[in-house]
C-alpha cells in the first residue's frame, strides 16, 4: 500500500489525463494501438519527472504533459518513416512453417495452420510483426531493438496478439 501512497499523483495523473494524452496521440499516428504505444513512452517519462511536477501548477503539468505526447508521436513517426512495418501479407506468407510448434507451446492450440495464418493477416501490422518475429525465435530484447519500441511493448503486442487469435480462433470453431 506504500507504494501506491508515493504515486499518489501519478495516479491521479494517469486518470486525469490518459484518455486526453491518448486522443492527442492517435491525432498523429492515426492508429489506437500506436497512440497507446506512445502514451506508454510519456508514461515512462512522467514518472521519472515525478517529484518535479508534484511541485508545477496543475496548467503547467498538463502543458508538459502533452507536449511530451507530441514530441513522441512526432518521434514515432520518424521511426516509423526510417524502419516501416511489414505489411500483413507478407507476414502471412512466411508462417505457414512456424506455426505449428511455436505458438502451441504459448497457450494457443492449433490444429490448422491456414486458420492460424489468418488470424495473423487480421492483427494489426505492428502486432504481427512481432508474432513473425517470435515465431522465428527472436527474444522480446532483440524484437525491442529491431522495432525500436520498449521491451515492454513487445511483450504488450505479443499479449494482444495471442489473445486476438485464441478470439478469432473460438469464433471459427463456433461457427
Amino acid at each position: 500500500m506504500s507504494d501506491i501512497e508515493d504515486h499518489r499523483q501519478v495516479i491521479d495523473l494517469y486518470c486525469r489525463y490518459y484518455r486526453l494524452m491518448v486522443i492527442t496521440a492517435f491525432r498523429y499516428v492515426h492508429n489506437l494501438e500506436d497512440a497507446e504505444d506512445v502514451v506508454s513512452e510519456c508514461w515512462v517519462s512522467i514518472l521519472q519527472h515525478e517529484e518535479t511536477l508534484a511541485q508545477m501548477e496543475e496548467r503547467i503539468v498538463k502543458a508538459y504533459i502533452l507536449q511530451c505526447v507530441r514530441h513522441r508521436s512526432i518521434d514515432f513517426l520518424r521511426r516509423q518513416k526510417r524502419f516501416p512495418t511489414i505489411p500483413c501479407q507478407s507476414v502471412t506468407e512466411d508462417l505457414s512453417h512456424l506455426c505449428d510448434q511455436r505458438f502451441s507451446s504459448n497457450e494457443v492450440e492449433l490444429s490448422d495452420e491456414s486458420s492460424i495464418a489468418l488470424c495473423i493477416s487480421r492483427l494489426p501490422p505492428r502486432e504481427a510483426q512481432v508474432v513473425k518475429m517470435k515465431l522465428e525465435g527472436h527474444d522480446t530484447k532483440s524484437i525491442a531493438q529491431f522495432m525500436e519500441i520498449g521491451a515492454g511493448t513487445v511483450r504488450k503486442y505479443w499479449f494482444k496478439a495471442k489473445r486476438r487469435i485464441r478470439i478469432l480462433l473460438d469464433s471459427q470453431a463456433d461457427n
